[in-house]
């Protein structure tokens, strides 16, 4: 409890009205969800997206501030317990529990529950080769299915995909590899890689499918489809 309260009172809140004018909220790790809030605009209340590796509904969440907005989306995470707190905090989205892979199959999601940042999908069938700083507290045998099955089967009939945020722990180009984008393509992505080179295998891959890098938040980096009209600054981003 000490620890949390001496966080708390070292977070700079506003101290005036000037202050409280200039001040602007974010949820995501790093600050993703301002950079996606300006390529999009404040003006846009109506949007989707699709949220796979959302784990919690508030707490580092790359899609809460659009959910605040108005938006609504689909989300999955292998977390069995997820789904409460989505349906507390964020009741106008559909929460998935499942896992995103290039193949059907199964697999284990394991919980650490003093360390969560390590919880982690494992497809092997012994457990006890699992080598972490701490020993995992629950494990659950999950489904594995590819993301454009899940988009076929859950997305709303006529509807656009505006966002797409992926964060899952080493498993993210399989996640967009598993995604189908001549049907699903998104105006905007943003995917965990950790690989701060401009040149990855992520950045390949989404050029490969004409998305163009307009940015990066440390360890998150942000494609726009370059037919996008951005209302931002839209002279300033190269996207050729």
């Amino acid at each position: 409890m000490r620890s949390w309260i001496k966080k708390w009172k070292l977070r700079p809140f506003p101290n005036s009205l000037t202050s409280l004018k200039a001040v602007q909220t974010s949820w995501s790790q790093f600050g993703e969800d301002l950079l996606l809030s300006h390529l999009f605009g404040q003006e846009q209340t109506n949007g989707f997206y699709i949220d796979v590796g959302c784990f919690h509904p508030v707490r580092y969440s790359n899609t809460y501030l659009f959910y605040r907005r108005n938006w609504r989306g689909l989300c999955i995470d292998p977390s069995p317990i997820a789904g409460a707190q989505w349906q507390r905090y964020r009741s106008r989205d559909t929460v998935i529990t499942a896992a995103v892979g290039q193949a059907r199959g199964e697999a284990y999601y394991v919980e650490f529950a003093d360390r969560p940042q390590y919880n982690r999908l494992y497809f092997g069938d012994d457990l006890s080769e699992i080598k972490e700083p701490c020993e995992p507290s629950r494990s659950s045998k999950i489904p594995v299915i590819p993301l454009a099955e899940i988009l076929e089967k859950h997305m709303p009939k006529n509807t656009r995909v505006d966002l797409l945020s992926v964060d899952c722990e080493g498993m993210d180009l399989e996640v967009l590899r598993s995604n189908d984008f001549a049907r699903f393509k998104p105006r905007v992505f943003v995917v965990e890689d950790h690989d701060l080179s401009p040149d990855t295998a992520v950045t390949r891959f989404a050029e490969s499918v004409n998305m163009k890098l307009v940015a990066q938040a440390l360890v998150s980096k942000i494609f726009v489809d370059p037919t996008m009209a951005l209302p931002f600054q839209a002279d300033s981003l190269i996207l050729h």
